[in-house]
């Protein structure tokens, strides 16, 4: 299998950034962050993702159609954050509201991807 990107930039407002540290090694490559205005922390602004769909996309209606699904859809919100059910992880029972992580080899960013309202709490956690 031949790599295409080697190099991951990221444009950020938000101060220091994982890019470095966690991002790119995470996906083997060399990665790059840089700061693109004044860090602007704020109750709107610290947040894990913010979701987009770029003007120049072929197929807008399909992205929006995915973006609703993963901050809807609790098995695929589910499968986002912890990765492949069964390899990285199982609901504990069928009542689905309990995940039991198997391992930690899933390096995803789950804070970059969508919602945490449709994230289902691992077994190792009590929210009273």
């Amino acid at each position: 299998m031949r790599r295409i990107h080697t190099r991951l930039v990221i444009l950020h407002r938000a101060g220091p950034s994982a890019a470095k540290t966690t991002w790119g090694p995470n996906m083997g490559v060399e990665a790059t962050a840089t700061q693109w205005g004044p860090t602007i922390v704020s109750n709107d602004t610290v947040r894990g993702s913010l979701n987009c769909i770029s003007a120049n996309c072929k197929h807008p209606d399909k992205a929006l159609q995915f973006l609703n699904l993963l901050n809807t859809d609790s098995y695929l919100r589910d499968s986002f954050y912890y990765g492949l059910e069964g390899d990285n992880w199982k609901y504990t029972d069928s009542t689905k509201t309990k995940v039991h992580k198997n391992n930690d080899n899933w390096k995803m960013a789950g804070y970059t991807q969508g919602t945490f309202f449709t994230v289902t709490p691992t077994d190792d956690v009590d929210f009273n």
